[in-house]
């Protein structure tokens, strides 16, 4: 799929995502919401490092801007 949204091809660090989730995501090769969404939230709580705060900022984060949907 591809976003038109400007910000889901910004790096974490400049939409003000936590230090854990950029370390984190930067380790396991995402490094936008675009390289995110490829992936299921299920399928990203099985990556080592990615908990379940860290789900939960990225769907939060999601549902904050008004794009959760894409997460279908």
């Amino acid at each position: 799929m591809e976003y038109t949204e400007d910000f889901l091809h910004q790096p974490f660090k400049e939409l003000g995502f936590s230090k854990e989730f950029c370390a984190v995501t930067e380790h396991l090769g995402y490094f936008t919401l675009a390289d995110l969404l490829k992936q299921t939230p299920e399928y990203l709580s099985t990556l080592p490092g990615f908990d379940r705060r860290l789900k939960l900022e990225y769907i939060s984060y999601l549902q904050q801007k008004g794009v959760s949907h894409y997460l279908d």
